[in-house]
């Protein structure tokens, strides 16, 4: 049995949806959303059987929803899903506002920039032959536009 959800976290606003991999004969039927803090009781809601999918599992294995989008509080919290021993409980995950501008601009930008624009990268974007074979070379650095460091281009 699994928890699959968005580890990043959600937004305040808009869908908030986890999917549970469970057999078929799951007997829970209910899950809640606590606050990771102080453990506190943030919202409960009832499990919907969303079914297989062919061609996967060989048909073993099955899905249900737990869509907690009414709760629109800011926090850190974790799901667990009910009336099954010992607990299941997921991973911690967020509600916050903008929480993908802020969190995610940051990761990307530096994703991007180790990517492309250090070390040896950088060092075959500076040195790029020109197209077409001719002796000049341009600097073809981050993607941006093409800045000739050679005369007559």
């Amino acid at each position: 049995m699994k928890i699959l959800l968005n580890h990043l976290g959600f937004e305040l606003v808009g869908q908030k949806k986890a999917i549970i991999d469970a057999p078929a004969d799951l007997i829970a039927r209910r899950f809640s959303i606590y606050l990771a803090g102080s453990r506190e009781l943030a919202f409960a809601g009832e499990l919907q059987k969303s079914g297989g999918v062919d061609n996967w599992g060989a048909g073993t294995w099955h899905y249900w929803i737990a869509d907690f989008s009414e709760l629109a509080v800011e926090g850190e919290y974790f799901l667990l899903i009910d009336e099954i021993s010992p607990p299941f409980v997921s991973a911690m995950f967020a509600i916050a506002k903008r929480l993908f501008s802020e969190q995610i601009l940051s990761d990307l930008v530096h994703y991007i920039k180790g990517q492309r624009c250090t070390g040896l990268y950088d060092q075959a974007d500076k040195n790029r032959p020109k197209w077409g074979g001719k002796s000049a070379v341009m600097c073809m650095e981050a993607g941006t536009t093409l800045r000739a460091t050679a005369l007559n281009i």
